[in-house]
Order: structure tokens, then sequence, then C-alpha cells
């Protein structure tokens, strides 16, 4: 309803992310990786940051180890012809500026660039992100860990993509998968269940401290 605002809104989140560096949670996270321990890194964050683990993955790139659930504040996406692009140069001035920018991928494409990442009801989550249902599907019929790093579930889509994620792994026999929640907030444990119906089949525990003081240990020990 306030494109225009949004965007501008945006361009101050780019700003910031250009110029933020990886935390020790992100360089754990690669870490793994590295050592060929992590089968796939699901994101909500739209920084960017996580781009050290590698390309991210998409239908043209199955071998990532990222998926952006929500988009990447570092990109455009046109609306019309889903052409996606870098953010910064024209789109992001033109972002800042609180002006439309038009695609220029092809001559006969006549629609409009938009930030790559997803809103609160938004008509464009196929521009954003591709469907990744199989996917996790799959990772989770192999996966022998599940860490929930740093969030909160505060907010109901948060709790609701929990409920998703064990769905698939009652459809896949493998509700005994232990998941452990990172998260110094105490409360991160009783937001969390007192969302579900029932957390007696799954196997569920929480570290209460911050990730950059346990995914490094994490990948330590595990190398």
């Amino acid at each position: 309803r306030r494109r225009l605002d949004s965007q501008a809104f945006l361009a101050k989140v780019w700003s910031e992310a250009v110029s933020a560096t990886p935390t020790r949670s992100h360089r754990a996270i690669q870490e793994l990786a590295r050592q060929g321990h992590l089968l796939r890194h699901y994101t909500m964050n739209i920084d960017g940051l996580h781009s050290i683990t590698g390309p991210c993955w998409d239908q043209n790139t199955p071998e990532g180890l990222t998926v952006e659930m929500h988009g990447n504040v570092t990109q455009a996406v046109c609306e019309e012809c889903g052409t996606v692009c870098p953010i910064e140069g024209p789109p992001i001035r033109a972002f800042r500026g609180r002006r439309m920018v038009k695609c220029t991928a092809m001559k006969s494409c006549e629609g409009y660039l938009r930030p790559k990442v997803m809103f609160y009801d938004d008509d464009g989550e196929d521009l954003i992100t591709e469907c990744f249902d199989d996917l996790l599907e799959s990772d989770l019929e192999t996966a022998d860990l599940i860490l929930w790093v740093g969030i909160s579930f505060v907010q109901s889509a948060s709790v609701e993509h929990f409920r998703r994620v064990r769905r698939l792994l009652s459809a896949v026999s493998h509700l005994d998968t232990p998941q452990i929640l990172i998260n110094p907030d105490e409360d991160t444990m009783f937001n969390l269940v007192t969302g579900l119906c029932n957390v007696n089949d799954i196997n569920l525990k929480q570290v209460a401290l911050c990730s950059d003081d346990v995914l490094p240990i994490l990948a330590k020990e595990i190398s």
C-alpha cells in the first residue's frame, strides 16, 4: 500500500547490510559447511551475510547450501520478467528517492524492479523465493540434527515454520530427530511450546546461550 516508502526503508536496510560483517555464528556455519557437516542452511534473514557459506540454493543452483526464505536485500527483481539484479547503483538511488525503477533486462519488458524481499501478505512471494517444499522434506529425511538459531518464536510466522518442519518430520518418520533451540532468551521455549498442541512426541531442547558462543564450539568439537 505504501510501496515507495517501503522501498526507501529497505534502501536504509541495504546500507546497513553492506557495511556489516559476518559474525562468529556466520563463520561457524561456514566452517561446518567446509567440514561437510552442514546439510542445509535455511534463513529468514535478508542481510546477505550468509553468502560466505557459498552460493544460495535455487532451481538452477541445486548444490547451494543456503535457502533464502524471505529474500535478500542486496538484490532487486523485476515484477514482470523475474530478472534478478544487484540492487546497488541506479536501483538503490531510485529507491532512496522514492521513485519507481523500470526493468531494462529486455526491451520488451515493461515491468518495474522491487527489492527482492518478502513482506507480510506479499502478493509477490513467487518472485522472492522458489518453492523449497520438496527440498526441505528431502533434507529432513537425512538430517541427524536440527538447529534453530536465534529465533525467539515471538512471531507467528516462525512458529508456523516449526509446525511445518514437524509435519514433514512426521511424514518421513523422523520425529525423534534432535532439535536444539539456540537463544539466550529463556522465554524462547515457552513461546514455542505455547504455540504447539503437543511437544511430547518431539526431541526438543534449548541451549540458552548466544549463538556466537555456541556455534564456534560446535564446529570445533565436530571437527
